[in-house]
């Protein structure tokens, strides 16, 4: 299709065109008057108990120490799994999420296999506010905790031998994200203008069958009133 046919279609279906600028403008309204979010990130990592053997925590990693992690991150999420990611340094506001929180084992493998290789629970909270982040996260923190120790007293183990959690930052750090008002409305022009096109080109294309359609049903009425209206001049003749 041409761009004459294009321009064609769009006036012929002209009422498709004044959906999709309606939509445009709603939709880039609501871009321009959305407000932005407040965020904040901590790692919670999971250490062993020192001893004279370990004596610095952070130097020692094991598998059991990775699993244990991962077990608190489920239990504290009700049994479901996070959602995987392109990479595991995505937020939650490069998902698209404004309000709500996520609590994941980092995941250093590829499409096809996992690779689960710190014993760190990423943590994230994102909402409208800066209180309501920060009690999300002060919540959220308190669970894990008491998961882990539930965990650990339910498992037998001596109080002096249990896993403990660490925090990074110690002092967590919500920060404002601001929308980007000008690249959300220049995108939805364009995109909107694609797609009301789409619809345009779809629309007089159906029309148009419908239309062929019926006129080839109706042909065969038409040529029998034409012998009809032949035969009667014939005879009259």
């Amino acid at each position: 299709m041409t761009a004459y046919d294009a321009l064609g279609a769009a006036r012929r279906r002209w009422y498709v065109v004044v959906g999709g600028l309606v939509a445009i403008a709603i939709l880039c309204f609501g871009a321009q008057n959305s407000a932005g979010v407040y965020w904040t990130q901590v790692d919670v990592v999971f250490l062993i108990p020192q001893s004279a053997r370990n004596p610095n925590s952070l130097e020692v990693t094991s598998q059991s120490l990775i699993s244990t992690a991962g077990v608190v991150a489920l239990r504290v999420n009700h049994g479901e799994t996070a959602s995987a990611l392109s990479s595991s340094s995505v937020s939650l506001v490069g998902e698209g999420i404004r309000d709500g929180h996520s609590v994941r084992l980092p995941n250093a493998g590829g499409q096809w296999a996992d690779n689960y290789t710190r014993p760190v629970l990423d943590v994230q909270v994102v909402g409208p506010s800066r209180d309501d982040v920060r009690a999300e996260l002060d919540a959220l923190l308190a669970q894990i905790q008491s998961t882990l120790d539930d965990l650990q007293i339910s498992g037998g183990a001596d109080e002096f031998n249990r896993i403990t959690t660490q925090y990074a930052p110690s002092s967590p750090v919500i920060s404002f994200i601001a929308t980007q008002a000008k690249r959300a409305i220049v995108a939805i022009v364009l995109l909107g203008s694609l797609l009301t096109l789409a619809a345009v080109v779809l629309v007089d294309g159906v029309v148009g069958r419908r239309a062929r359609r019926r006129a080839a049903l109706a042909q065969p009425d038409d040529l029998i009133a034409h012998d009809r209206d032949l035969a009667t001049l014939s005879g009259g003749a």
